[in-house]
């Protein structure tokens, strides 16, 4: 295991430093984790807003919701399997999209 122990000191302009903090500030990182991400090519997420969670669960709840619907749709003759298979992807898909912003 590789022990941290090599400091370095560099010097920023106020708007360096004001746009190196804006950029932590948007992740879950520390400054250091933040730089050694940086470093090491990893890919920095963004932190979700504070709505993401309660948005994501708004979103599945409509989607349980639309399933619900759609299976007495189909018992009732409404609505045949390829309508239902089609809705149902289209909601799944909406869920990955809104994931896949900030995971």
């Amino acid at each position: 295991m590789a022990y941290r122990n090599n400091e370095i000191k560099i010097r920023l302009t106020d708007d360096e430093l004001y746009l190196l903090n804006d950029k932590v500030a948007k992740t879950k990182h520390s400054r250091e984790e933040y730089v050694r991400s940086v470093l090491n090519d990893t890919k920095i997420i963004e932190r979700p807003p504070i709505e993401y969670g309660e948005i994501l669960r708004e979103l599945r709840r409509i989607g349980s919701n639309v399933d619900q619907i759609l299976v007495k749709l189909r018992s009732l003759g409404f609505a045949d399997n390829r309508e239902i298979s089609k809705a149902l992807d289209s909601i799944r898909n909406m869920d990955k999209t809104f994931r896949g912003f900030f995971v």
